[in-house]
């Protein structure tokens, strides 16, 4: 755009709907940031969204911009330059530019400025300012050179008609990464557990699925899922779980409660254990997942399952020895002494007196309580450790 070309103000509506489709669909920011640069009369830019996980300013997006000069910046000065001094504690939605912050003899007397802003020919720069939390800034920057001159008093006020359509895209980008993020730890650790765990929808649809619910339903043997609907091969307990998930699933205002019921197995396996229970119906209780909210979940045991910790998991996490380790894993797998003994090529007196050190280590006094010991808590849990 030339300097004396002036913003439309018939595209302001467009651009605005352009940028809320970035703030729900990320890979639209990289267009969104041209038009922005474009509608203002930027010809060089920079977008920095300052995500959680990152530095206090990560530049993310640029247009027109040397990466080599600018990666050679960043590293330098890690990631701070000399506006960033002066801004970093202004307020989302405010608009600046350069010359508002610092002056041109300060500006070419910083060495900043001759290891970036001067060798790109960056004349003018204007700038909002889209998040600022937790030490991290996410702005837009548009640049002007000497020959392109500096922004028109119309580019400025279109830029900041856009700013506050932009602070709020930014917000809500940043709120749905941090949602993403969160599903994804959350997945990440129900896959860690040796039962099927599953969400529901308030319309009792399937929301999510951990990787032991997954071999469940793919066994086919008495549940399996018809869409996002839980489906039971028994007409009887099909009933059921409808009943159960519809009491979980209550609108707000009816009791919601959970059930504990048996699903039986066409191979005449020992059934499964199935609990169906509703979360918390308070706003700030509410949990979403895969775009839906979570009003209860189910949890499936398969008592044909052998989930019994390894050697190397209770050595771990008890401090034993290798022996005691593999008496540790014998014992949780059912094994008598004398069947572990003949296993090891030991005798029982021996695996005896190494029983009484595992008690001592685990601080039990019975067998049967030091079984239970071995299984409880995160012993069961699908980890490995370095």
């Amino acid at each position: 755009m030339s300097r004396d070309a002036s913003p439309s103000a018939e595209k302001l509506p467009a651009m605005i709907e352009q940028i809320y489709g970035a703030a729900v669909e990320g890979a639209r920011w990289a267009e969104t940031f041209r038009s922005v640069l474009r509608f203002a009369g930027g010809t060089r830019g920079v977008l920095g969204l300052g995500l959680p996980e990152q530095p206090k300013v990560e530049t993310q997006l640029t247009h027109e911009i040397d990466l080599i000069l600018l990666g050679r910046f960043q590293e330098e000065y890690g990631g701070s330059d000399l506006y960033y001094e002066r801004v970093g504690r202004l307020p989302p939605g405010t608009v600046f530019r350069g010359c508002d912050v610092i002056s041109r003899d300060e500006l070419e007397s910083d060495p900043r400025y001759h290891s970036f802003y001067g060798p790109m020919g960056v004349d003018d720069l204007l700038t909002a300012i889209l998040t600022n939390a937790d030490g991290r800034i996410g702005y837009l920057s548009g640049y002007r050179s000497r020959r392109d001159g500096p922004f028109s008093a119309e580019q400025i006020v279109a830029f900041r008609a856009l700013s506050p359509h932009l602070t709020r895209a930014a917000q809500i980008h940043e709120r749905l990464h941090r949602s993403t993020l969160f599903e994804a730890a959350t997945h990440s650790v129900l896959a860690l557990l040796p039962f099927g765990v599953m969400t529901l929808d308030g319309a009792g649809r399937i929301a999510s699925l951990n990787p032991a619910a997954e071999r469940i339903f793919d066994a086919r043997d008495g549940l399996t899922l018809q869409g996002s609907r839980l489906r039971s091969s028994s007409p009887n307990i099909q009933r059921e779980l409808e009943r159960a998930i519809g009491r979980a699933c209550a609108r707000a205002g009816a009791a919601r409660e959970g059930s504990l019921l048996h699903v039986q197995r066409p191979s005449l396996r020992r059934p499964y254990l199935v609990l169906i229970a509703p979360l918390p119906s308070e706003p700030e209780s509410l949990a979403i997942l895969g775009g839906r909210e979570v009003a209860a979940f189910a949890v499936f045991s398969d008592p044909e399952l052998d989930a019994s910790p390894t050697e190397d998991r209770l050595r771990a996490l008890f401090g034993l020895t290798p022996a005691l380790g593999r008496l540790a894993a014998a014992l949780v797998a059912g094994k008598t002494l004398s069947e572990h003994a003949a296993l090891v090529g030991t005798t029982e007196g021996t695996v005896r007196q190494q029983l009484k050190e595992l008690m001592a280590r685990t601080r039990t006094r019975r067998q049967a309580e030091l079984v239970a010991v071995l299984l409880s808590g995160i012993a069961q849990l699908s980890f490995t450790l370095s």
